[in-house]
């Protein structure tokens, strides 16, 4: 309440300044036209003039809401606002002036005077004002020396905002010592103060010129929005060089959508180096999928389901559906949802109840399903058989045959690159989901397809939290073998694809019943992840942060495949998704099958079911055994 008082006390304040300001700047003018401060003989002129004067301001200062601006931040467009009210105000002046005395023995100069004096004190008490704030007469160098040195990287309008921010907010925790650029034309010049030195490749030179002068640089920041992961693990490598530690300014966009007032950089997460750059989707494509249409997304709160609940809302579907187990990840998303002004219905839901599945399908027959619900984790999956293969395959299925029931226009299952020949419990069960996908396909109006892909980036449980928690922590990070590699994506890229995979499937029903990979680029190796990671946070491997082996857990494996050898990869429209096409040639009493996974109790039984339908499946369990 004290802060709203002092709030509107200011207002006013500022109000009585402008005022006495353009009063003022009246009176002086006749005293510079005449040349004196005796100007009786105009006295009656300027008794008028001056309750005229302020009748025709207030209006205008009013309307314009002159008074609410900050003086603290001065701008530009502030300095518009006052020359477009002054010169309304004066004109009016001039006008009312004319009306009430016909300008006798009103020199006509004055007005061009007073134009004058009111833009000078209006603007240069402001300006004045902001260079007090902004430390410009006080600099205090004890102050500069615990905060720190730090070079930009990149001229733009972000980096401008953050170098103005830091010069007129002593709470800011940078000393701006360099600024560094790409464009050759920017060397050797300055803004606010700062020097421009050159680019990347001179940083050596820089910090050599900036040690000279006993100003030792511990940080680089890159305020450019364009940098692709080779740049970026360029900057990584100097930085690492000269023990900077490096982050990154928001870009222009997350700026508009950010109502802090500070701008504050973010570190560089590996997310940043393994991140492909981004194919642009064939919107008009995507509209004639999704535009107008009842979509389900099972899983709908989680990692992947989270996504593709957040890029269908983008277009324009007639109604999404989101199935989700999780009560906290449900209401997660539906605050985003709430955002988009689009119908949605949020249900809890488990995908083995096939009743409530059934009822769903029967109240809002989707369209199109996204089946993204699963257990995804191998050690918990290795542990829980029975849940893994009731969620993964026996959920799969309830929610299949209920897409074929309904008529459903197509059903997508989202699996992963553990069913390739899969070594554990996961894999194998959502193995057993694909194949169920395919054989549901046969003699069906609804288009099924499978979409097949390796980790994504920063998912719950995935390794880049884990190791970042581990470097909070001071470490040790663990790592289950030296040589263990996976493919990663991130989670946008891997949804992006998903949607332009069903967009290819609605054009091509052929293909019902396929799976579609991704092309996951280089699988990288988690050690080298872990290296990565702890020179980015600024420490050293070995030194500050250890890393500890632990071994394989049960089931995993040292890579990962995408695809089986006998299956044959035919190219897309798109380049980076891949259409597999194998011959369903396995028959199999699903129903049998479903009954007998429901009445095992025993891990041991149970996954001599699933060995029947994943063959490959047993075959590991037996290597396992031989060498146990």
């Amino acid at each position: 309440m004290q802060n709203l008082e002092t709030h509107k006390l200011r207002k006013y304040a500022v109000l009585t300044y402008d005022v006495s300001a353009i009063l003022l700047s009246y009176v002086f003018a006749y005293i510079l036209r005449v040349g004196s401060f005796k100007i009786t003989q105009f006295e009656e002129q300027v008794v008028l003039g001056t309750l005229v004067l302020g009748l025709c301001s207030i209006p205008f200062l009013f309307v314009s809401k002159q008074h609410r601006a900050m003086w603290r931040y001065f701008s530009i467009e502030d300095v518009k606002v006052i020359l477009r009210n002054s010169i309304y105000i004066i004109t009016s002046f001039f006008i009312a002036m004319f009306v009430l005395t016909r300008l006798d023995n009103i020199p006509r100069t004055i007005f061009v005077i007073q134009l004058v004096l009111t833009l000078s004190s209006l603007i240069g008490g402001r300006f004045l004002y902001r260079l007090y704030t902004e430390k410009f007469f006080t600099k205090n160098a004890s102050l500069q020396l615990k905060k720190i040195p730090t070079i930009i990287s990149g001229i733009n309008s972000v980096s401008e905002n953050f170098i103005r921010s830091i010069l007129r907010d002593p709470s800011h925790d940078y000393h701006i010592v360099a600024i560094i650029d790409k464009n050759v034309s920017k060397h050797n010049t300055r803004i606010y103060g700062v020097p421009v030195m050159g680019g990347i490749e001179n940083l050596e030179n820089i910090i050599s010129h900036l040690n000279a002068k006993n100003i030792k640089p511990q940080k680089l920041i890159i305020a450019e929005e364009n940098i692709d992961k080779d740049e970026l693990s360029i900057y990584i490598s100097e930085c690492e060089k000269y023990g900077l530690s490096i982050a990154k300014l928001p870009s222009y966009t997350d700026l508009q959508t950010d109502f802090s007032d500070k701008i504050e950089p973010r570190n560089i997460n590996i997310e940043d180096l393994l991140e492909r750059p981004q194919n642009i989707l064939k919107s008009a494509n995507l509209l004639s999928l999704i535009s107008g249409k009842k979509i389900l997304v099972t899983g709908g709160g989680g990692t992947i389901g989270g996504e593709l609940v957040r890029q269908i809302a983008a277009y324009s579907p007639c109604q999404i559906i989101v199935l989700e187990n999780s009560e906290f990840n449900l209401y997660s998303i539906s605050k985003e949802l709430d955002s988009f002004e689009i119908p949605y219905k949020a249900i809890i839901c488990d995908v083995r109840n096939k009743e409530k599945v059934a009822k769903i399908f029967d109240e809002f027959k989707p369209e199109i399903v996204f089946h993204a619900a699963a257990l995804k984790h191998v050690p918990i999956a290795e542990e829980n058989v029975e849940e893994a293969v009731s969620i993964n395959f026996l959920g799969t299925k309830i929610v299949a045959d209920e897409a074929t029931k309904a008529k459903t226009e197509m059903f997508v299952l989202i699996s992963t690159d553990k069913a390739v020949n899969p070594g554990n419990v996961m894999g194998a069960t959502k193995r057993m989901a694909e194949k169920y996908v395919a054989y549901s396909a046969i003699n069906s109006k609804t288009v099924f397809i499978t979409l097949r892909f390796g980790n994504v980036l920063g998912s719950s449980g995935s390794v880049i939290p884990l190791f970042e928690d581990q470097i909070r922590r001071g470490g040790p990070i663990t790592v289950t073998h030296p040589n263990i590699i996976r493919y990663f994506m991130t989670v946008k890229e891997a949804v992006r694809l998903v949607l332009e995979s069903a967009s290819i499937a609605s054009h091509h029903p052929e293909n019902s019943g396929s799976i579609f990979v991704l092309n996951m680029g280089e699988p990288v190796k988690i050690y080298d992840l872990a290296i990565r990671m702890i020179k980015m946070a600024g420490l050293k491997p070995g030194e500050d942060i250890e890393v500890k082996f632990t071994g394989l857990r049960p089931g995993e494996k040292l890579y990962e495949e995408l695809f089986y050898q006998n299956e044959e990869l035919i190219p897309t429209s798109h380049k980076d998704i891949m259409l597999s096409k194998v011959e369903n040639n396995l028959r199999l009493d699903w129903v049998k099958l479903s009954d007998s996974i429901l009445n095992s109790k025993v891990d041991f039984e149970i996954k001599s079911i699933i060995s029947q339908v994943v063959p490959e499946y047993l075959i590991k369990q037996e290597k396992e055994n031989e060498y146990s």
